[in-house]
């Protein structure tokens, strides 16, 4: 079993892949047959306060770095589990001069303030933490959470606009673990269109508008750009399989076009979109296997989401069936599938199938 420490825990509640209640955590726990080196309550306990504790780190970050005074009401919301929501309107000048604040959560009804700020032009913004993950959105088309970020800008203004923002925001970025954001919107800046690259941890690229994500997918700069740009990809891996798609990058990564091969046998998923967060590391891989989750537990339900009209048992062979649903329930089937291991698993679904 592999050891899950509080400090894993934590980050995988930051980047939205668990709540930070006791039953989603111990789900999470469970089903990826995971061990802690305490009980349950004790464990959950370090994670509760862990999470608190760096949230208001990074929401008193977020405060000085614009230049306003914390309020003392706001520290005391978070630190008895509620949330907060900061919202500036802007202006055509980029200011408003105050700053909405909301706090909410804990058992308590919501409440309102209005906080002056008459600082630098960050322009429109939404800050707010939930459940554990701070996140900051800007007008522009900037998204964050701690370790993770992607953009998508449709001007040049908003290019510049973003990057006007990183640099009032430093300290914040720094404790949001994106000390390196601000580089990379600079290199954005200057990409001629068509222009793609690879700047230290950050994939760029420019078309029709500024794309921008903190992270490599697949680690080949070819495909991590194609990914980005929403080109058709084809992943090759051993014993003859090939999965090709391509994505859409909005709110969330939309993984259309989906067509899985495996040796003389091939399904298509065609009009039927998988999603992931854009924040998570391997957004395709995800979006992909919860999406085939969620078909099988259709299947077991008597319908397909794929094709409605026929019958669960005439939609995938006994190889093809064994082959997805092996895919859907592994934890890493990507790594699985280049390093040659996966098909033990395809062959243990054959044999539960029988």
């Amino acid at each position: 079993m592999k050891k899950f420490t509080v400090q894993e825990a934590v980050e995988a509640i930051e980047k939205g892949l668990v709540g930070k209640s006791p039953p989603s955590l111990k789900n999470f726990i469970y089903e990826r047959n995971l061990d802690i080196e305490e009980d349950l309550d004790t464990f959950f306990e370090k994670v509760s306060e862990a999470v608190t504790r760096r949230t208001e780190e990074r929401v008193r970050a977020f405060f000085q770095s614009l230049g306003v005074p914390f309020p003392p009401e706001v520290g005391e919301r978070l630190r008895e589990g509620g949330w907060v929501r900061l919202q500036h309107s802007g202006s055509e000048a980029g200011l408003s001069g105050e700053l909405e604040v909301t706090t909410g959560g804990a058992g308590k009804s919501e409440e309102k303030l209005s906080v002056p700020f008459f600082g630098w032009d960050v322009g429109r913004f939404d800050f707010h933490t939930l459940r554990g993950i701070v996140e900051f959105r800007t007008s522009s088309g900037l998204q964050i959470v701690r370790g993770s970020a992607y953009l998508r800008a449709f001007s040049q203004r908003d290019v510049e606009s973003t990057l006007n923002a990183a640099r009032g925001l430093r300290s914040f970025l720094v404790v949001m673990d994106l000390p390196d954001l601000e580089g990379a919107i600079e290199a954005l800046a200057e990409l001629a269109p068509g222009e793609s690259r690879i700047e230290g941890d950050y994939v760029l690229a420019r078309n029709e508008s500024w794309l921008l994500r903190r992270g490599l997918v697949f680690g080949d700069p070819v495909l991590d750009k194609a990914f980005l740009l929403g080109e058709p990809i084809t992943l090759s891996f051993p014993g003859d399989v090939e999965i090709s798609f391509r994505a859409t990058w909005e709110a969330r990564v939309v993984i259309e076009d989906l067509r899985i091969r495996w040796g003389e046998e091939e399904v298509a998923f065609r009009d039927v979109y998988f999603q992931a967060s854009v924040f998570v590391d391997d957004p395709a891989m995800r979006a992909i296997r919860e999406g085939l989750r969620l078909e099988f537990r259709s299947l077991e339900g008597g319908r397909s989401l794929l094709q409605r009209d026929r019958e669960a048992t005439d939609i995938y062979s006994p190889k093809m069936w064994a082959f997805l649903k092996a895919f859907a329930h592994h934890e890493d089937p990507f790594g699985a599938l280049a390093e040659g291991r996966f098909h033990a698993h395809v062959t243990g679904e054959l044999f539960l199938g029988l």
